[in-house]
């Protein structure tokens, strides 16, 4: 049989990962280590060559693989010499033997002796960069590792195993640090883990080594959002739309963060561009239907959060907008319906149980508004509604201690609610502490509310010491 020649570097390298797989399944780590250890030393194969030739061997049907469990309890991929593995191998270690054979000759030859083929000088050459670390094909390595990792990285990501995924991101940086996908992935990996802060890092610096990469602009502006840095969201968003101006989820997320900023006007008009762009988003069509409350065009609201509901009806929001419509409308009913559709697609949503609360207050139902406002404020105790609602029940229920305890909860996380002065003042009032009545008033006044008459005109009564029995 005449010997096969190996034309191409990576023939020898592939006959060597044969070899070493046909000890018995291996992962791709132990596959270099074991070349390492049994050469001395000499043949230290770099990821970036190692990986792309597994992938090619898997792929030509000379090896198979499985994800098992490694010895230090992470899954990888076990590789397997199959049948046609096993030919290849003894075709080719059959005529690596006979070029070892003639390469011995070669080095022995005197000056002036025979020429070698081109074949042959190639495998050498392959040798010699194997003992020498080819340092021209050093960064081309690197990076083909770094991109190995980002891809094992997003099948993990996939998987949702965000701690692996984000282990070979980290990888991928540290072989190629100017890599603005690994960055970018490790950053949507860390938003999902909430690590919020260390997700905020890797957009920085995904944005600095790619300024105009929208992707990463946007994710940077909902975790600006999420963290309530308001204002650098709509500057993350804004440049999203200056660079992509049909991005939707831009149109929307800036509407949203312009809602909370109070700017209503501005909120429906990016709502209006992205229902332009993407007129089946529920999503969009949900958030438009909360502005239109706040600006109290309820018929509005009713007719966007209808449209929601009928391109998704699990959107759980839309049901809780559509709730609060109604409730204004008057029609608790109707509202306590909608909100007990949101509360069971979002039983951890907060604000969901305090609406449904409120709802139960006005239609005089103490204990059932007690129990959702006291759930609501178990999820969530920064909620300041949820204390100035739970406030009003004791209220109802004449308990008035714990009513001005919950006001002035509300008080302390905004100390601005100028109609929660009023109430805690004519819970005051009830304890006859008039000082502390008169101050509430006064401050309630001040800030634009308005108490009730009643309250107003018992105060001096009381003062005078002429309280009605």
């Amino acid at each position: 049989m005449t010997p096969t020649k190996s034309d191409r570097p990576q023939d020898t390298l592939e006959l060597l990962i044969l070899n070493v797989v046909a000890l018995g399944p291996v992962h791709g780590y132990a596959i270099a280590r074991r070349l390492d250890q049994a050469s001395r030393g000499v043949v230290q194969v770099p990821e970036g060559w190692l990986y792309p030739t597994l992938r090619r061997l898997e792929n030509r049907g000379l090896l198979a693989a499985d994800w098992k469990a490694t010895e230090t309890g992470r899954e990888a991929k076990f590789y397997r010499l199959t049948r046609k593995g096993r030919a290849q191998l003894e075709t080719g270690a059959m005529g690596w033997r006979r070029l070892a054979g003639g390469v011995s000759l070669i080095l022995k030859m005197s000056e002036g002796g025979a020429k070698c083929g081109p074949g042959i000088l190639r495998s050498l050459v392959f040798l010699l960069w194997l003992v020498m670390g080819a340092d021209v094909q050093a960064q081309s390595s690197r990076t083909s590792s770094s991109i190995s990792y980002l891809e094992r990285g997003n099948e993990w990501m996939a998987k949702g195993e965000l701690d692996r995924a984000i282990a070979d991101y980290d990888l991928a940086i540290a072989l190629d640090s100017r890599s603005a996908a690994a960055y970018y992935n490790r950053g949507l990996a860390r938003r999902r883990k909430g690590d919020l802060a260390g997700a905020l890092g890797d957009f920085d610096r995904a944005i600095e080594l790619n300024p105009h990469e929208a992707n990463a602009r946007l994710s940077r502006g909902l975790v600006s959002y999420a963290m309530g840095r308001v204002d650098a969201a709509i500057g993350d968003f804004t440049a999203v739309c200056e660079f992509d101006p049909r991005n939707a989820s831009a149109w929307n997320n800036r509407g949203k963060a312009r809602g909370d900023h109070g700017d209503l006007a501005g909120a429906i008009a990016d709502f209006d561009q992205a229902i332009k762009l993407d007129s089946r988003n529920a999503v969009v069509w949900g958030n438009r239907c909360g502005v239109h409350y706040l600006r109290g065009a309820i018929e509005s609201a009713l007719a966007d959060c209808d449209k929601a509901l009928k391109l998704d009806a699990r959107n759980a929001d839309a049901w809780n907008g559509r709730g609060l419509a109604r409730r204004r409308k008057g029609d608790l009913g109707g509202a306590l319906t909608d909100f007990d559709r949101a509360v069971a697609l979002a039983p951890q949503q907060a604000g969901f149980y305090n609406n449904r609360g409120e709802a139960w207050l006005l239609r005089g139902e103490s204990e059932r508004a007690l129990a959702d406002l006291n759930r609501a404020i178990a999820l969530n105790q920064r909620l300041g509604e949820a204390w100035n609602n739970r406030g009003r029940v004791w209220f109802f229920k004449a308990d008035f201690a714990r009513a001005i305890a919950d006001f002035d909860e509300a008080l302390k996380l905004n100390p601005r609610l100028a109609d929660t002065y009023c109430k805690r003042g004519a819970a005051w009032l009830a304890l006859d502490k008039l000082a502390e009545a008169e101050s509430d008033f006064t401050r309630c006044r001040a800030l634009g509310g308005t108490q009730k008459p009643d309250a107003e005109k018992l105060l001096p009564e009381m003062e005078g010491g002429r309280r009605p029995r």
